[in-house]
């Protein structure tokens, strides 16, 4: 199989962008925080030449994938029109299967979501430079 393209989408950039700024604060090392983020994008770059690799979850949602990150995240993507498309990336344990499981999947109700089980906060767009 070819190296398909890999995309972003805006709701995993939230997502990572979250992530990072949830361990900075945490930790207290924000450079700690940026290297765990880009590894979790080579992880996502690395879908790309083996799409097939994750989890399929179409119980969740119609062509979902799910693919484990150094058993502290979950990357969730699908593959459309030869693209592979990460939709969001879960941290820490979050429940996944229950956000990914709503009729609604928004991003002010993930916002919502997140806001209400306290584990993530929502931050400015510290990483929109390292997405490009």
């Amino acid at each position: 199989m070819k190296r398909l393209p890999v995309r972003v989408r805006p709701g995993a950039i939230q997502d990572l962008q979250d992530i990072e700024e949830w361990i900075a604060q945490q930790s207290g090392y924000p450079q700690t925080a940026e290297k765990y983020v880009r590894r979790i994008l080579e992880s996502c770059n690395d879908l790309g030449d083996f799409p097939m690799k994750g989890r399929s979850r179409d119980d969740l949602q119609p062509g979902l994938r799910i693919w484990p990150f150094e058993r502290t995240a979950v990357i969730a993507y699908r593959i459309v029109n030869d693209t592979v498309e990460v939709t969001n990336v879960f941290y820490g344990g979050r429940d996944y299967e229950a956000i990914l499981g709503e009729n609604d999947m928004s991003p002010a109700s993930q916002r919502v979501t997140e806001a209400r089980d306290g584990s993530l906060k929502l931050v400015g767009n510290q990483l929109s430079s390292a997405m490009a």
